[in-house]
């Protein structure tokens, strides 16, 4: 019997592994984050990147994170950390680090503590730490008045094989998803999209500008930059 079939009889094959890269909105921010999303059989670990203010740099280093992918060598039976570590470095090595926006904190006192506090689900840039933690804020998390706003394509729970929202969703812009108040445009139609840039690319005009509705006009101009900006024509 041969080695791969008596594995695979035992049940020690991996799954095979998936990787892609894509833009949705950070975690932590309302800032766009470039994501590395792995799939492994049907267990998906997104895997955040860099977070930027401006979705037109979000673009450039998603852009150059697909470059990378493209040659990418790993093999199914490294874990999450070790597939992210690689391609992160891999990254930085071809093209240097680009200045991002993410948020940023130190914690002093019982680090330790603090740590698995922040395991635990905790916020550390909003959440009062636990008695001997200390967290010193470096740079906030990017907020902003307008936001990508997701609406699921359908009622039933959707599966992406690696996690990209444009698999399952379609975008608009708002200032909340809970209470989804969407801009105002001049016919009073909100318009959806397929893709979270063209969305993000919206609401940074609209906050750039601080602007609470567009015109016809301005929409359709945008919609062709940001269909520019990812390629599309």
């Amino acid at each position: 019997m041969g080695e791969a079939k008596r594995r695979k009889l035992a049940g020690r094959i991996p799954a095979r592994v998936r990787l892609e890269c894509f833009i949705a909105r950070s975690k932590i921010s309302d800032a766009h984050a470039v994501y590395l999303g792995i799939g492994r059989g049907q267990e998906v670990d997104l895997r955040q990147l860099d977070s930027f203010l401006s979705i037109v740099d979000a673009w450039e280093s998603l852009s150059q994170a697909k470059k990378v992918l493209q040659g990418f060598k790993y093999h199914d039976n490294q874990d999450n950390d070790q597939i992210t570590r690689k391609f992160i470095s891999v990254i930085h090595d071809t093209f240097g680090k680009l200045s991002s926006d993410d948020a940023s904190c130190q914690l002093s006192g019982n680090t330790r503590l603090g740590l698995e506090w922040i395991a635990q689900g905790h916020d550390p840039y909003r959440d009062e730490p636990p008695a001997g933690v200390h967290i010193e804020i470096l740079k906030p998390p990017v907020q902003k008045k307008y936001r990508v706003l997701f609406i699921a394509m359908k009622e039933e729970p959707m599966k992406s094989p690696c996690g990209n929202p444009e698999d399952t969703h379609v975008f608009s812009v708002g200032k909340s998803d809970a209470e989804f108040l969407p801009f105002i445009v001049e016919d009073s139609v909100m318009p959806m999209y397929s893709s979270y840039v063209s969305a993000a690319y919206m609401a940074d005009y609209l906050n750039s500008r601080n602007q609470d509705s567009l015109s016809n006009q301005e929409m359709l101009r945008l919609l062709y930059e940001a269909n520019q900006l990812q390629g599309k024509i």
